[in-house]
């Protein structure tokens, strides 16, 4: 029988493919899933350190009635006018307390943050506690030595005594002192001149030619010894580093014509010296330094003045931004990371001296800024 013009249709009835169970489960979870494994990631310790700006402190304050700088010379003035900002860096992250993904990626997209492998911020597994404690104990350093500075500034002379705490590996001095000898007088040429001062023996480098033939004396076991050397230039000098060195790490007890004391327990580090010798010198010359300005910096500094360089620079000219500075005083050598760097609307004065930076306060409260010096100008040189 033949079907060919029959009007009957037949159909061929395949059932509807239908998804395994299994399979619509697992994509009904995959949305919870995912927002899960987000969450678990987000949480992921990493082994870095979040620097961030951190607080800025105004040195010439008062705070509950007590000067957060204080003086005992009765000559020197508590009611001192403007702003001078000493600025810190926030960390976060210890080998204890990691930090986790989350906080690395919102600090990766602020400016004036910054990230530091674990391994480079506590080198030789050194704990949180112990380097709290090691900038606590450099704070308190920088203090007397920026107490110090400025008394010497002011020509007043602040008798110390010099002890030798080692030799720098390789300099001529190495294998002749010794950690504890006291050092007393170095010949220069054949004129000796006597270590008995803070500054002394930082002055007596800055413009002594390399190879220079010196004679150190010394106190060891309560006997004078002396020892033929010569100066030399380490290789880690920078070239606004002038003259040559000893080749010596030394520590200096200065013992100040007044008591100065600095209410700053909870903050660490070196880097406020030159603030903190600004805002000394500001209280003993009548108190009107920057004037109505709010100036900020940063800068470690030598007995002898000169303004060294530090970390976090980056950040402290945020903080100092955020908290309404408009003059910023950073060292010379720090010149390389604040160019590029720097927050809109902060004006950045390199200095190199303590001089430099009373200078540079002189010609801000004056007005006479329109032709200030930059970074970029050091970096051309």
């Amino acid at each position: 029988m033949s079907f060919e013009n029959s009007p009957i249709q037949i159909y061929t009835d395949q059932p509807k493919m239908r998804k395994p169970l299994g399979l619509k489960l697992l994509l009904s979870l995959l949305p919870l899933v995912t927002f899960v494994s987000v969450i678990v990631l987000a949480f992921l310790p990493l082994p870095y350190v979040i620097q961030s700006p951190g607080p800025t402190v105004n040195v010439l304050e008062s705070y509950d009635g007590e000067a957060l700088i204080e003086l005992s010379d009765p000559k020197a003035k508590n009611d001192t006018v403007g702003e001078l900002r000493m600025v810190t860096v926030s960390a976060k992250g210890t080998p204890e307390n990691k930090i986790r993904a989350y906080e690395y990626i919102y600090a990766s997209l602020q400016p004036g943050y910054n990230l530091v492998p674990l391994e480079e911020y506590y080198p030789n597994d050194i704990t949180a506690e112990e380097l709290a404690e090691y900038n606590l104990k450099a704070m308190v350093s920088s203090q007397s030595t920026a107490a110090a500075a400025a008394y010497n500034y002011l020509g007043v002379k602040v008798p110390a005594t010099v002890t030798i705490l080692g030799t720098v590996k390789d300099s001529p001095l190495e294998g002749k002192v010794k950690e504890g000898d006291i050092l007393k007088a170095v010949e220069i040429n054949g004129k000796r001149t006597e270590i008995d001062t803070a500054a002394i023996t930082f002055e007596l480098t800055r413009d002594l030619p390399v190879d220079t033939p010196l004679v150190f004396e010394i106190e060891r076991d309560g006997k004078i010894e002396r020892f033929d050397t010569h100066s030399y230039r380490p290789a880690q000098l920078s070239k606004f580093d002038t003259g040559s060195r000893f080749g010596i790490y030394l520590r200096v007890d200065p013992q100040l014509p007044e008591d100065v004391k600095i209410h700053l327990e909870d903050i660490g580090g070196p880097s406020a010296g030159m603030i903190f010798s600004l805002a000394i010198i500001d209280k003993l010359t009548g108190g009107d330094l920057v004037g109505e300005n709010i100036v900020a910096g940063t800068g470690a500094i030598s007995y002898d003045g000169i303004v060294e360089p530090i970390g976090g620079i980056v950040q402290k000219m945020h903080g100092a931004k955020r908290d309404n500075a408009k003059w910023f005083l950073a060292p010379i050598q720090n010149c390389d990371e604040v160019v590029g760097n720097i927050p809109d609307g902060l004006n950045v004065w390199p200095v190199h001296t303590l001089d430099d930076a009373l200078d540079a306060l002189d010609s801000i409260k004056s007005g006479q800024t329109a032709h200030h010096p930059t970074c970029d100008t050091f970096l051309d040189k």
